[in-house]
């Protein structure tokens, strides 16, 4: 039997930062959540304030992660 990943909710706040600096503490959380030692738990209001807060201008181009929108793919549960 193996370990299901810790589940953590993650403030939409550390994912920008995450992808903004890979190198500190929020991006440790990104790649733990992108490598799966981690579960993202998110309700639609995070996600929309994640979504609106990586759509303003200012942020498109420090985003250091080469793919953003993939963080839809990041194993999340919704509640």
């Amino acid at each position: 039997m193996t370990a299901e990943a810790p589940r953590v909710v993650i403030d939409p706040n550390a994912w920008v930062s995450g992808l903004i600096n890979p190198y500190g503490a929020p991006g440790d959380v990104v790649r733990a959540v992108i490598g799966g030692r981690v579960t993202a738990v998110v309700s639609q209001q995070l996600l929309n304030e994640r979504a609106g807060v990586l759509a303003r201008p200012k942020l498109r181009r420090p985003i250091a992660h080469p793919h953003p929108d993939t963080c839809r793919r990041y194993p999340v549960k919704c509640w």
